[in-house]
């Protein structure tokens, strides 16, 4: 589940692709990607908190 495709909404109306970097009773960080040939880079410098329950994270696809 932590290594499939994620949305965040951010301001504007616009989604942002992230991947879940740590998951806590009460909040969840994720960091945003960017699509590369081989594989998946995280900006780690630029990780975002939730506080949960969150309506601001999306599964990919759905």
């Amino acid at each position: 589940m932590f290594t499939e495709d994620w949305w965040l909404d951010v301001d504007g109306g616009q989604r942002l692709p992230v991947l879940i970097q740590e998951v806590h009773r009460d909040r969840i960080t994720v960091a945003p990607t960017a699509e590369g040939a081989i594989a998946k880079a995280v900006d780690m410098t630029a990780a975002t908190v939730l506080l949960l329950p969150t309506d601001r994270l999306h599964q990919a696809g759905r």
